[in-house]
C-alpha cells in the first residue's frame, strides 16, 4: 500500500482506487469477475477502457513499474 500511496501523491493524471478485498468481498469478487483478473492482496489492476492492460502483486509492485505501466497505457 505504501508504494500504491507514494504514486497518488506523484502521478495527478491517473485515476486512482483502493478495493479492500475482504471488507468489500462482493465488489472485488464482481471487479475479478468483469476484468477477467485473479485476486491477489496486495494487487494493483491497471484498466483502460474498462480493460485490464497491466496487474502486479505483493513484490512486483513498486512506484517504478507503476509509472512506467501508466505511460505505456496512456499512448
Amino acid at each position: 500500500m505504501a508504494e500504491f500511496r507514494r504514486l497518488a501523491t506523484t502521478n495527478g493524471d491517473a485515476d486512482l482506487s483502493v478495493v479492500l478485498v475482504i471488507e468489500t468481498r462482493p465488489l472485488s469478487t464482481w471487479i475479478a469477475e468483469r476484468i477477467g483478473v485473479d485476486h491477489q492482496s496486495p494487487q494493483v489492476i491497471l484498466l483502460r477502457d474498462g480493460e485490464a492492460v497491466w496487474n502486479a502483486s505483493h513484490h512486483e509492485i513498486d512506484l517504478d513499474s507503476m509509472k512506467v505501466a501508466i505511460s505505456e497505457a496512456s499512448k
